[in-house]
């Protein structure tokens, strides 16, 4: 016997849908996205089918702040807020009342602790360490600026949200930083 919820009719395996119950099903299911947006497919019901680790939607965020992780040198914490497109769509806005969050960039993962300065350090894909790496640069986070502290905020993201093995919600970005410096005059 199927169990009813508010919206929608859930059906047990082995159930025979009928045409006129799959129109049903439609509908509601229909009703609920326009109602409640894309996050809505994601919800109590598992209405699609969707990789395990994954607990709901992504969305677009801004980056608010990046603060290098405690013993890292080219790795950071990205504060993000939840954005839409801004009125003349120009621009992305925060949205109110929406999610904020840390978040950790998947492209950092593979960057390891400064090693000694003659062993090879490849942070986004140029070693840092080489001599052709112009004096005075260091790897910088997304957005750019200092090594330390706030850096450029406002850079739109896509923020993906997984569970990691130990079934905790982790903020994911996936975005290429930079390396940045002051310039050398050219002889």
């Amino acid at each position: 016997m199927a169990k009813t919820g508010p919206e929608i009719s859930m059906v047990k395996e082995g159930d025979r849908i009928t045409a006129a119950g799959e129109n049903r099903v439609r509908e509601s299911v229909s009703a609920l996205l326009r109602s409640n947006g894309p996050n809505a497919i994601f919800g109590p019901w598992g209405l699609l089918t969707r990789p395990a680790y994954r607990s709901q939607a992504g969305f677009v965020g801004l980056i608010t702040a990046s603060i290098m992780q405690s013993g890292q040198q080219a790795r950071w914490d990205y504060s993000v807020v939840q954005a839409q497109i801004a009125s003349g769509g120009a621009s992305y806005e925060a949205v109110s009342g929406g999610v904020e969050a840390t978040a950790v960039n998947r492209r950092e993962f593979a960057h390891i602790a400064e090693p000694a300065a003659d062993v090879a350090w490849y942070v986004w894909g140029v070693d840092a360490h080489g001599e052709d790496y112009p004096a005075g640069f260091a790897p910088r986070p997304v957005g750019g600026g200092g090594t330390t502290g706030a850096h450029k905020v406002g850079v739109a993201v896509w923020v993906d949200v997984e569970r990691d093995a130990g079934g905790n919600l982790v903020h994911l970005i996936d975005v290429m930083g930079s390396h940045d410096g002051t310039c050398e005059a050219p002889e």
